[in-house]
């Protein structure tokens, strides 16, 4: 994995800030999804779920 440089760009920050904004929102509407969902296709959404949050973690641990 490259190295995150010790300045980002204020263009940098306008991604990251999108990237973030739509792995929560995916996360919101899974969840929805997972509310009316059977069983089967539950499980499946919750490990969607769960990569999503993990990309936003990670995410955020870059940036810390």
């Amino acid at each position: 994995m490259e190295e995150v440089p010790n300045i980002i760009s204020t263009k940098d920050l306008f991604l990251i800030e999108d990237i973030l904004i739509k792995e929560h929102l995916f996360c919101k509407k899974i969840n929805m999804y997972e509310s009316k969902a059977s069983i089967e296709i539950k499980d499946y959404l919750d490990k969607i779920f769960k990569n999503h949050k993990n990309n936003i973690i990670n995410i955020m641990k870059l940036l810390d």
